[in-house]
């Protein structure tokens, strides 16, 4: 699949089948802006992958961007390609994540929601610790999390306790583009554009987190459910504090 054509001040909502269901969202300095994104010169983007390959058990490794393609990384659930999607291909029942290394710590991540059954949880997380698992131990991470048919949720975990810390009215569906963007102590979640949570400032418990650089995807497996899967990731650095 190719990158859409992103732009901040062209995302409209459509979640739901009716236009502009969610409003549009003028463009802030940091937002991804999306003029050529399969051009890999000179590329704006830390990393970048479009999940554009054979099915296969492993998810592989990234596609490019300016950090050098690398391995993704996952927890005790199997991930893999399904489709030209990120998906869970398997392995224990529950939540399993998936890790990449972006070098960034400010960080805008971007993904987009291809599948899901009803009720199944899956999302993007940001600022994952290297002895991250999926969301206990000594996991910290911040993570913004889909539940389709329900709520968007702004998580975040430190030292495997998992803290909700704002929800959102938007309602989770397939085709959403989301959008996890963290500067310092400030974290911004965007839905199709819309700011549907926005958190000024986070509390000093994770502000041991605020140097971790690893980002990436998580998903639930449940027998009956068809998971969250994902398409066309994006990282970029956030370089202002985001609105």
């Amino acid at each position: 699949m190719n990158f859409p054509r992103i732009k901040g001040n062209d995302l409209r909502g459509n979640a739901q089948g009716t236009a502009g269901f969610l409003n549009q969202h003028t463009a802030t300095s940091g937002n991804i802006d999306d003029n050529d994104v399969t051009s890999t010169s000179t590329d704006e983007y830390a990393v970048r992958d479009t999940f554009d390959r054979a099915d296969s058990t492993a998810l592989g490794n990234t596609e490019g961007g300016s950090v050098a393609p690398h391995i993704w990384s996952q927890t005790a659930g199997a991930w893999g390609v399904l489709s030209n999607a990120a998906a869970r291909v398997g392995g224990v029942t529950g939540s399993a994540n998936v890790y990449e290394d972006s070098t960034l710590a400010d960080v805008l991540a971007q993904v987009k929601i291809v599948a899901g059954s009803a009720t199944a949880q899956g999302g993007l997380i940001v600022r994952a610790s290297t002895g991250s698992t999926s969301f206990g131990g000594t996991s910290n991470l911040i993570f913004l999390r889909a539940t389709m048919g329900g709520t968007y949720d702004l998580l975040k975990v430190v030292a495997g306790t998992i803290t909700v810390v704002a929800t959102s009215a938007v309602v989770p569906a397939v085709n959403d583009v989301i959008q996890l963007a963290a500067y310092g102590s400030t974290i911004v979640c965007r839905v199709n554009g819309v700011n549907g949570v926005t958190v000024a400032a986070l509390t000093s418990t994770i502000s041991d987190g605020l140097t971790n650089t690893r980002c990436g995807l998580s998903a639930a497996y449940a027998a009956g459910l068809t998971p969250v899967t994902f398409d066309n990731y994006l990282v970029k650095a956030q370089t202002t504090t985001p609105a």
